[in-house]
């Protein structure tokens, strides 16, 4: 609505609007004109010829003020996040963004102290998209762009993609090796991705922006979540160098193109495991041939013993006979437990004591050992002064 008309007032549609609307109803095979729900006759030809003029004439010339001369009924804004370390960045370059988002009708504002940047609409704004341009404007920035290279992305025709690449890989080692080989070495490899892609790429942390032509960014999200996941961007470059040289010989634009493009398998290859020989043991390898005899089961038991073949009262005479040999046995057991406690330990004999040699002995015979290295080695020296002598 433009900024003219009060709160309380309604919209009315207009008498030829209807009757324009009336013109794409079905009537009904009884002949009454009534709507049916979801089913709308498609527009003629002539009516979208007259859409794809206004279009591109809108692509050419660019919205003007003179396209919505009220503005905006209400002010919209966006609330974006940066990083510390980008705090001096804008610290130095937020006179110069600031004069950009106001040539186009924004406002700026900069909390450094919750960190984050506010981008809102004004009353001179007439292009309701330019705030979502001004929102991107400022996360790319966040995210590492130059002030210079961000502003394409209000050119029509200029997309965008922050790429999280910290969501492919969990391992800090191997996420800083596969950020590295996107880079390459001196950073050739992302310098050809951007020149065959014809798009500006900034890896910062753990994410890439991208700026560009849209099918240009696609082909670049492509190649960086690839090699997130372990594909070299190398193969996709070559893929991209095929296709730039196809796309510009006019001899191959109605031929498939699939038998030119290269492909590239993902291969595992697995490392052989090391066979380790065990060593033969005769006593397993017998032990399957001859198994060891199998326990006896109690009825094999009480043939032997005989209980199998008594009565109940002969049976229980038997058992209670038995449980006595057990008890009598474990009161023995306990009796010599405690004698052997009560009584006390033999005392040693002077005789089994053994003999302590005197101190003068033990230093006779170190002071033996001392002398005897000391010879050794005067003798060692004087046959090598000889060996050296004889040689001179």
């Amino acid at each position: 609505l433009p900024n003219d008309t009060p709160a309380h007032t309604t919209i009315t549609m207009s008498h030829t609007s209807t009757n324009r609307y009336k013109q794409y109803q079905k009537p009904d095979s009884s002949g009454s004109n009534k709507r049916k729900k979801g089913k709308m006759e498609p527009l003629s030809q002539e009516t979208l010829k007259e859409h794809q003029k206004v279009a591109v004439d809108l692509l050419k010339r660019g919205f003007e003020r003179t396209d919505n001369p009220h503005g905006l009924a209400e002010v919209t804004e966006f609330v974006i996040k940066f990083p510390v370390f980008r705090e001096p960045y804008f610290k130095q370059e937020e006179k110069n963004i600031e004069r950009h988002l106001k040539d186009r009708g924004l406002s700026l504002k900069i909390s450094y102290s919750d960190g984050d940047v506010t981008v809102g609409t004004t009353e001179k704004t007439f292009d309701p998209y330019v705030i979502i341009k001004g929102r991107d404007f400022v996360k790319l920035i966040a995210r590492g762009v130059s002030v210079e290279q961000a502003l394409k992305i209000f050119d029509d025709g200029t997309h965008y993609e922050i790429v999280p690449i910290w969501k492919y890989v969990y391992a800090k080692d191997v996420f800083a090796k596969r950020r590295k080989r996107l880079l390459g070495p001196n950073g050739e490899t992302l310098k050809a991705l951007e020149i065959l892609t014809s798009t500006y790429i900034v890896i910062m942390g753990k994410t890439v922006a991208i700026v560009g032509p849209v099918f240009g960014v696609r082909r670049a999200v492509e190649v960086i979540v690839d090699c997130m996941k372990n594909i070299h961007p190398l193969h996709h470059i070559k893929r991209l160098m095929v296709l730039r040289e196809l796309e510009n010989n006019p001899k191959m634009q109605n031929e498939t193109w699939s038998a030119y493009l290269p492909e590239f398998k993902k291969k595992n290859h697995k490392k052989g495991k090391k066979i380790i020989k065990k060593k033969r043991n005769l006593q397993d390898e017998l032990s399957h041939v001859f198994p060891e005899a199998t326990e006896k089961s109690k009825v094999d038991l009480q043939i032997e013993s005989g209980e199998y073949f008594m009565d109940d009262k002969e049976k229980r005479q038997y058992r209670n006979a038995k449980l006595e040999e057990q008890h009598e046995k474990a009161a023995q057991r306990k009796q010599e437990k405690i004698a052997q406690l009560t009584t006390a330990p033999k005392e040693r004999s002077k005789n089994d004591r053994k003999s302590k040699r005197d101190t003068k002995e033990i230093i006779d015979n170190i002071k033996s050992r001392d002398d005897k290295k000391r010879k050794r080695k005067a003798e060692e020296f004087v046959e090598s002064k000889r060996s050296r002598s004889g040689r001179g």
